[in-house]
């Protein structure tokens, strides 16, 4: 009898997964109300919310080894390499910068632009 019932109630969950996946999908395919017949370009929203989960996860794995990339945030680099050595703020074509040193192995600037996501990471000795 015990089996009977775990065999139902995990029938049960599955079903109530498939119904949430497919109301997912649903709405991402869902017709836009302002132009009948016209698909809306959630597929796109969708695909391009993956590719940015994505990149998000490949640059928390690099953090967490100790690396730093392009398009990180100031956490995800505070994670990589630490506080920094020394902090700058400089401005570039009227937009802010700032420029973290770090002292390993020579000096080590990471560059970040002024959405706060590194730019560019410069090693000098």
């Amino acid at each position: 009898m015990r089996k009977d019932s775990m065999a139902l109630a995990t029938m049960g969950f599955a079903f109530v997964l498939v119904l949430l996946v497919g109301w997912a999908f649903y709405r991402t395919l869902q017709v836009d109300a302002g132009q009948p017949g016209q698909m809306t370009n959630a597929p796109e929203k969708a695909v391009m919310a993956q590719a940015r989960e994505v990149e998000r996860t490949r640059l928390e794995a690099l953090a967490e080894n100790g690396q730093v990339a392009v398009g990180m945030s100031a956490r995800q680099v505070r994670h990589a390499l630490g506080e920094p050595g020394r902090v700058e703020q400089t401005e570039r074509n009227g937009e802010p910068r700032v420029v973290w040193w770090y002292a390993k192995d020579g000096w080590t600037a990471v560059v970040f632009d002024g959405e706060g996501r590194v730019e560019k990471i410069e090693k000098q000795p």
